[in-house]
């Protein structure tokens, strides 16, 4: 659905906006294990 991809980038391109540059966002999410936990191995 287009409208509903446009809405998802928005919202993505908000949330880049005000966390890009953060140190406290970059030290959150500093690791392997989200992208580890998002299980896309099966898949590919």
């Amino acid at each position: 659905d287009p409208k509903f991809a446009g809405s998802v980038g928005r919202t993505l391109g908000k949330i880049h906006a005000a966390t890009a540059g953060s140190q406290e966002v970059a030290e959150t999410f500093a690791t392997q294990g989200y992208f580890e936990k998002l299980r896309l191995d099966p898949y590919l």
